[in-house]
């Protein structure tokens, strides 16, 4: 397994029990990283640098 899977493994269980105690904001950006992670994993990322 890979790191990026590894992260993205451990980032799904944050959410889950972010979920489970109703955080809401904290489950949001978990959720946003993870979306960052499975572009990364995907390769999806663009080359240019964010303004």
């Amino acid at each position: 397994m890979s790191t990026i899977d590894e992260i993205m493994n451990l980032l799904a269980e944050a959410k889950r029990q972010a979920d489970a105690i109703d955080e809401r904001n904290l489950s949001f950006h978990i959720g946003t990283a993870l979306l960052v992670a499975q572009e990364i994993s995907l390769g999806q990322t663009s080359k240019r640098p964010r303004r």
